[in-house]
């Protein structure tokens, strides 16, 4: 049996359906609770779908980029680190022979 609801106790969302992987979901989700909730309507509950407030999809999407450019810097910063760690490691053992 179908029931009709008044179209007052209807409740619809409007935004931008966003599809990613677990990981930028993640992120975005920790960039949403970091700024108070600016993005994000609403979690849809799987792995790589959002709901996210129409107005704020582009500064969102830069928020991302942003964040992706940080971790690529620090990425470097560590593999450089490591290379420097390896060549003090050589000069010392050259030293030792």
């Amino acid at each position: 049996m179908v029931k009709a609801v008044p179209a007052n106790q209807i409740a619809y969302k409007s935004g931008t359906l966003v599809k990613c992987d677990p990981s930028i979901k993640a992120l975005i989700l920790n960039i949403d609770k970091d700024t108070g909730n600016r993005y994000v309507i609403e979690d849809l509950g799987d792995e790589e779908h959002l709901l996210v407030k129409n107005d704020q999809i582009h500064d969102l999407k830069k928020r991302v980029q942003e964040v992706g450019i940080l971790i690529r810097i620090l990425d470097l910063v560590a593999n450089a680190s490591q290379e420097i760690s390896k060549r003090i490691e050589t000069r010392k053992d050259e030293e030792e022979e």
